[in-house]
């Protein structure tokens, strides 16, 4: 990461150019790999974070599947939809695939090096345990957790009365909240400690909930 940029663009040139003739088999390099290389390169051009897809697990997440990522672990996201909760900071740092500051010293001061296998990041849930729709989302750390809500259509649902302060989005349907009015995909709302919402479901609803909970 601290070679001079020419000397950079040369290799990822001359690495694009093999991935993009087809009828190379470069042994290591599946099809996968090879797509996510040439994307990275169409998106950051001659970027040194390219070579990263060597050494970095390449996962891809199913919908209702869910990682946690603990604190100096290099990862990059790469494409489509998710929700994403982390804890309050301010100390993002980055060294490729981004046209954001580089901090190339810092960020290789602080990482983690542990090798992991990619299973080892995926977190499970619980069911919520007087509520079907809720599945409840808590990692490792006493900073956040998530409720991944699900509500009928046509449902006058009652949100869990928390100790914590919460944040909502809604990501599918349509409903009220009486007193308030409608909400839709898109909206959020904030939930004081110790308040409750009920929402009156016109369709199918999926929202997601960040607040903290006791540590298990």
């Amino acid at each position: 990461m601290r070679c001079e940029s020419s000397r950079i663009e040369e290799q990822i040139t001359k690495l694009v150019g093999r991935l993009a003739d087809v009828s190379t088999d470069i042994p290591c390099i599946d099809d996968s790999l090879r797509e996510l290389i040439l994307r990275l390169n169409e998106q950051f051009p001659g970027d040194v974070g390219i070579f990263s897809a060597f050494f970095l697990n390449h996962m891809k997440l199913k919908p209702g599947e869910a990682m946690f990522l603990a604190a100096n672990l290099p990862h990059a996201y790469l494409s489509g939809d998710c929700i994403e909760c982390m804890a309050k900071s301010d100390n993002v740092v980055r060294a490729g695939l981004t046209p954001k500051f580089k901090d190339v010293d810092t960020l290789v001061e602080m990482l983690d090096y542990t090798p992991k296998a990619m299973e080892e990041n995926i977190m499970s849930y619980t069911q919520g345990e007087d509520d079907s729709n809720v599945k409840v989302f808590q990692p490792p750390v006493p900073d956040f957790a998530v409720h991944s809500i699900q509500i009928p259509a046509h449902q006058l649902y009652n949100l869990t009365t928390e100790n914590s302060a919460s944040i909502v989005i809604v990501t599918a349907g349509e409903g009220q909240i009486p007193s308030l009015g409608e909400i839709n995909a898109g909206h959020t709302m904030f939930i004081p400690a110790r308040e409750g919402v009920s929402i009156q479901t016109s369709s199918d609803m999926t929202l997601y909930r960040a607040l903290c909970l006791p540590q298990i």
